[in-house]
């Protein structure tokens, strides 16, 4: 943590330049014009709503809350972070449509590692982003497979926060859900 800013709606938070230099003159002055007024890195509470602004080891810099970066499961740097393991595995490609609406729909009976597929990829795929480099904070959506061969789009975001649903088709009820689940209705 560089330091604690005195915003808590993210709106009111001034964005940072993608070129931000970490330690620079630039980020001195972003620090002075924010900084709260009595809350610092020392004494901040884990669960402040208080936006903060943060370095990798790297030196890649951006603001988070306090209480978001600190949780477990967070999201790091989100120039550093970027799909790992199994999530990896599923992405098929990441796409470069950040608009629900703007990406193509896929046929219920889309064919894993068909022609079909192949030219969905190549029509639809990010010119950039890869599921070796995406950030997992990125908005852009991604075409995924699950090891059943479903497949089907989400915003990566969404598909790698803590909790996130995986395959649509073979997701179902469990735990606690089950539970409270009375009976599925047939209208």
């Amino acid at each position: 943590c560089v330091a604690v800013l005195k915003h808590k709606i993210a709106r009111e938070v001034p964005r940072i330049r993608e070129d931000f230099a970490a330690e620079s003159k630039e980020e001195s002055e972003y620090v002075t014009n924010n900084r709260h007024s009595s809350l610092t890195k020392e004494n901040a509470p884990r669960t402040s709503m208080n936006h903060a602004l943060w370095r990798c080891d790297k030196g890649h810099v951006w603001t988070r809350t306090i209480q978001a970066r600190v949780r477990p499961g967070a999201p790091g740097c989100p120039n550093c972070s970027s799909l790992s393991g199994a999530l990896q595995l599923q992405c098929v490609a990441v796409l470069k449509h950040k608009i629900a609406r703007e990406v193509p729909r896929i046929r219920e009976d889309f064919a894993a590692e068909s022609k079909e597929e192949s030219e969905y990829v190549t029509n639809n795929r990010h010119s950039s982003l890869t599921k070796e480099n995406a950030p997992r904070t990125s908005m852009n959506h991604a075409l995924w497979r699950c090891d059943k061969g479903h497949v089907w789009t989400r915003t990566i975001q969404a598909r790698v926060r803590p909790g996130a649903p995986g395959c649509p088709n073979c997701s179902s009820l469990s735990g606690a859900l089950q539970l409270q689940c009375v009976a599925v209705l047939k209208h």
